[in-house]
């Protein structure tokens, strides 16, 4: 979300960056590159970051007026997701997975080694939250169908090891400490206890949700955006709202 009433969103078939309107579904911006972007990130004062994979930078650019790109920030190994807070990146790499703190000149200020039984993970992309109280943070391991915790120094606080994912990607953090999870291949969207301890379906095919792939908040309206994303051209490309009071 880009308040007040704007989302930002990635066209990946046409490596595009997109600003809409969501009261009109107008499109008000648009930025374009040579390979497909992912992971728009906003950051303070009417900016927004994404991050170019196949390329391994970070793209910073000022939304106030259009796209105005400000900063190119180039990262040392294969990023596959970013986060950000207090003016510092949280940049995901693989092979091994660690994950590194990079202020807005590309420097690296820290580096947080993950538990041997984690740092295998070599997937591209890697879907990641930060937990509100940044105290910890969640991986989504798409490939072994799961969802982790994980503190600032790299320790698993929680896993969900139950069956029923089957291909999870987006991943939501909210402020009461649950945590939504977008069940690609099952056509559902998961509310999950902060530990894993509990889940149940919230969103599913029933309510017209096919191949859920990410997911976002929006807080003073209490509703939720679910994108889907499928070979099918009936389903791909599909945004949708949802009222957390009727979940």
């Amino acid at each position: 979300m880009v308040p007040p009433n704007q989302l930002a969103m990635t066209d990946q078939n046409n490596k595009l960056l997109k600003l809409v309107n969501i009261s009109d579904g107008k499109m008000t911006g648009r930025a374009k590159f040579c390979t497909p972007p992912k992971f728009p990130t906003l950051l303070p004062q009417d900016r927004l970051a994404v991050l170019l994979l196949q390329e391994s930078i970070i793209k910073v650019f000022s939304i106030h007026d259009g796209f105005k790109e400000e900063n190119v920030i180039r990262l040392n190994g294969k990023c596959v997701s970013i986060m950000f807070e207090n003016d510092v990146f949280f940049a995901v790499f693989r092979s091994p997975a660690v994950v590194k703190k990079v202020n807005m000149k590309g420097e690296e200020l820290k580096t947080i080694a993950l538990e041997s039984h984690i740092q295998d993970v070599d997937n591209n992309p890697i879907y990641t939250a930060l937990c509100p109280d940044k105290s910890s943070f969640y991986l989504c391991d798409w490939k072994n169908n799961l969802p982790l915790r994980v503190d600032m120094k790299g320790h698993t606080l929680a896993m969900y090891e139950k069956n029923g994912l089957n291909d999870p990607h987006g991943i939501l953090a909210m402020s009461d400490g649950s945590v939504y999870v977008c069940n690609k291949n099952n056509h559902t969207v998961l509310q999950m206890r902060g530990d894993f301890t509990r889940s149940r379906v919230v969103l599913g095919p029933s309510d017209n949700v096919q191949f859920p792939a990410a997911i976002c908040y929006r807080p003073e309206r209490n509703i939720l955006f679910v994108s889907s994303a499928s070979a099918d051209s009936n389903h791909s490309f599909k945004l949708k709202m949802f009222s957390l009071e009727n979940c």
